[in-house]
């Protein structure tokens, strides 16, 4: 497989981690929320881990890799408020212009920059 086709999957892996985190959000799928924040359990991180490193430039999956580990971040933040009951703030984080999708956008841009 070529570069381009393994970060096609590796957008199509972080896609589907975030469809299931917002499914769970909805109710409609059980999600390990130990694992939000954890950047190496997902298919995407390693992915990143391992092919991201040997296929893209240091510098750039240096950059992959920080807005990955924010992403978990605020994912993470997004279930201690749940678990805290301060759903206001959830769907902020949640909305349009909120960080969970903000920080999901920046990386699928440095991935499709990446390709």
């Amino acid at each position: 497989m070529g570069m381009r086709e393994e970060i096609d999957a590796a957008l199509q892996a972080h896609a589907a981690w975030r469809t299931r985190f917002k499914d769970y959000l909805s109710g409609r799928t059980a999600f390990d929320t130990e694992l939000a924040g954890v950047t190496d359990q997902c298919a995407f991180g390693r992915w990143l881990a391992q092919e991201g490193n040997r296929l893209m430039p240091s510098e750039l999956h240096g950059q992959i890799h920080e807005v990955h580990t924010e992403f978990h971040q605020v994912a993470g933040e997004i279930v201690r408020k749940i678990k805290e009951k301060r759903f206001d703030e959830v769907r902020q984080d949640l909305s349009a212009e909120g960080p969970f999708n903000q920080t999901s956008a920046r990386l699928s841009d440095l991935l499709h920059k990446a390709s």
